[in-house]
């Protein structure tokens, strides 16, 4: 898969002098939205969008005026037409994504837009009339509210005051923005196997691109790895439950029958025994784990669920096979006792070790999910220093620029010192006459 997209842009109702918004106001953003003759010219077979969240596309007109009729200007004046009321933004896939790939990045983008904006969200869009998949959205501010509200840059330039310098404003709007695309990466770019940013931008190889893509692509699964391991997890707590149910209910007339000091005293060699095991098992696992990777240990911890998750499966198969023998052998005959004793003590111990292995089941699903969070951790420690590296050197070359500007430099002032210093003197050339006169002696008068 290819990297992400997620675009934002502001809108009026009125289209605006200046041209920012391309052109467009609420209207025709609606008009284009909703497909309406003569507002899509670039699609060759229009197709009405599918509404997945929201009201009505038709509705948002209506939405924006009541928002406007609810606010006023700083100095308490009514809002302006072209003042900003709408927030629209697109997010997309490349063409050719699996639809299955597709409905997972639906999702999880409409969680994050609905966590990000709350009541705010108005409608959220699919259109399947163009070659890529996306969807639209619209956001517009709660009665009273500025809109600042609903967009982090503007809101950020803002809190700076009008006093300020524009170059900060700008700068503080495009970090918010920077921050709003990497949200969106980690909560929906990376689970999917999308990058935060395309090869261009950076000026990567086509080789550390294609690397970047595979270690994308790697997270992505192995987010979706956790959560089906989470949801098998659950899956399996809840059967083995009904299980334990059936045969707590089935077993406890023969369980009472059975002596309480044998039972207490095999329970407590068990106990002692599975103990052991799991403490040695640990201290082992622990270090094996230390010694991985990050990738190694995200594996490994995949791994080692899946198994632990299909031991609990058969340990159930077995469980049902044992009551059922158990129960066979009671009906057969009374003489049995014995071996009737001795599979209700098993049912026993299998019981117990069931719920055991429930709670165990439960903390590790907790466990995992605790280290997924470490994980996208350590995903944002990676991308911010991969910023500080690309600052770093923009500064070397700006640094490497300025010396040889400096050089340019040294090298005119020396040729100009050169031709302003003195030439030195040449001796003057005499005549015969003036030799002659300069050695005779001067006579007397």
């Amino acid at each position: 898969m290819s990297f992400q997209f997620m675009h934002v842009d502001s809108f009026s109702r009125s289209t605006p002098k200046t041209g920012k918004t391309g052109g467009h106001s609420v209207r025709s953003i609606v008009a284009e939205a909703n497909r309406e003759p003569g507002a899509i010219p670039h699609i060759e077979a229009p197709q009405p969008p599918t509404l997945l969240f929201g009201k009505p596309i038709e509705e948002l007109e209506a939405t924006c005026e009541t928002w406007a009729a609810s606010t006023t200007d700083a100095i308490g004046r009514k809002t302006r037409k072209d003042a900003l009321c709408l927030l629209g933004g697109v997010f997309s896939a490349p063409d050719g994504t699996d639809p299955v790939a597709w409905v997972r990045i639906k999702g999880d983008a409409l969680e994050w837009l609905q966590g990000r904006y709350g009541d705010r969200l108005q409608t959220v869009l699919e259109h399947t009339d163009e070659s890529h998949p996306h969807c639209h959205f619209y956001v517009v501010p709660r009665p009273g509210e500025s809109f600042d509200a609903i967009h982090d840059g503007k809101r950020a330039a803002n809190e700076l005051g009008k006093s300020s310098l524009k170059g900060d404003r700008n700068a503080a709007y495009k970090t918010a923005m920077r921050s709003f695309q990497d949200d969106y990466h980690e909560h929906v770019g990376a689970p999917n196997g999308m990058s935060r940013l395309g090869p261009g931008r950076r000026r990567l190889t086509r080789e550390e691109w294609k690397l970047e893509q595979l270690q994308v692509e790697t997270i992505g699964q192995k987010f979706q790895q956790a959560e089906a391991l989470m949801v098998r997890a659950g899956e399996a707590v809840e059967a083995s439950q009904s299980t334990v149910d059936a045969l707590k209910s089935s077993a406890l007339a023969e369980i009472r029958a059975m002596q309480a000091k044998a039972l207490k005293d095999a329970d407590k060699a068990q106990e002692a025994a599975r103990l052991k095991g799991i403490e040695d098992g640990r201290n082992e696992a622990v270090k094996e784990f230390g010694k991985s990777s990050l990738w190694g240990k995200l594996t490994g911890l995949l791994s080692s669920k899946d198994k632990e998750i299909e031991a609990l499966k058969i340990d159930n198969k077995a469980l049902k096979k044992d009551l059922k023998e158990a129960r066979s052998e009671t009906k057969k005959t009374k003489g049995l006792l014995a071996s009737v004793k001795a599979a209700g003590k098993s049912i026993a111990h299998k019981f117990l070790g069931l719920e055991r292995e429930r709670d165990s089941a439960l903390e590790r699903a907790e466990t995992a999910e605790r280290q997924r969070d470490q994980f996208k951790a350590q995903v944002g420690v990676l991308k911010e220093r991969d910023g500080l590296y690309a600052g770093f050197d923009k500064q070397i070359s700006d640094m490497a620029w300025e010396r040889d500007g400096y050089r340019a430099k040294a090298d005119q002032l020396e040729r100009r010192v050169a031709a302003l210093e003195p030439q030195e003197a040449q001796p003057a050339v005499l005549s015969p006459a003036q030799r002659n006169a300069r050695e005779q002696p001067t006579r007397g008068l």
